[in-house]
């Protein structure tokens, strides 16, 4: 019959040699830097075009502003029009993080003013409305 007395050392050690997990001196950078950086990365190759500002206008501007507005760029000014004057208001508002998110994806001075107008399909149409 056994005493009840209990021994101390548990059957298995609390942390076995085998099983640590490796240390590593990582440092781990936020998502949002990284594919930035990967962006830029991957267009830095590419010739200076239209074509490579409005991309990464699209993606300094995010889905919603970039569908409405059109951009177009000649000797570092951004020409983006609004298709309302809500979104011309907006745009406009946003201005200096626009620019420094175009400047993170192309590089400084490659765009170095951003001009927001109303778009003349747009101003037309207010025209038309207010003429009654």
């Amino acid at each position: 019959m056994t005493s009840g007395v209990r021994s101390s050392r548990p059957a298995y050690p609390a942390h076995p040699a085998h099983l640590a997990y490796p240390t590593y001196n990582l440092f781990v950078e936020r998502l949002d830097r990284t594919a930035v950086r990967a962006v830029r990365q991957l267009i830095a190759d590419q010739p200076l075009t239209d074509k490579k500002v409005a991309f990464a206008w699209t993606l300094a501007a995010g889905p919603t502003l970039a569908r409405a507005s059109h951009v177009s760029w000649s000797d570092g000014v951004l020409r983006v029009e609004a298709s309302t004057e809500t979104w011309r208001r907006e745009l406009a508002r946003a201005r200096p993080v626009l620019i420094k998110r175009i400047e993170e994806l192309l590089g400084a001075g490659v765009v170095r003013t951003i001009t927001v107008v109303l778009s003349s399909r747009a101003a037309a149409s207010k025209a038309g409305r207010f003429s009654r």
